[in-house]
């Protein structure tokens, strides 16, 4: 049995990324406002309201390992 490579490319999954796992400063900058503000306030609300399944995704994985032909990249877009 040889080594696998697999490129996982996952969209927005239902997990705890955008969540408590996710840590930023109580002072927001102002000049970032447009920028790096957007998606701040992009992480406040969407929070456990991703499309993604994360068991469903993590299947797909293992399926995608276990295949005669694994794929190179894996796009997993909800």
């Amino acid at each position: 049995m040889g080594i696998k490579v697999m490129i996982v490319e996952p969209g927005a999954f239902r997990t705890d990324f955008a969540g408590r796992s996710l840590t930023q400063s109580k002072t927001a900058i102002g000049d970032y406002g447009e920028t790096a503000g957007t998606r701040r306030i992009e992480n406040d609300k969407t929070h456990g309201t991703q499309p993604g399944d994360p068991d469903k995704g993590a299947g797909l994985i293992v399926e995608a390992i276990e295949a005669e032909d694994t794929p190179l990249r894996l796009l997993l877009d909800p």
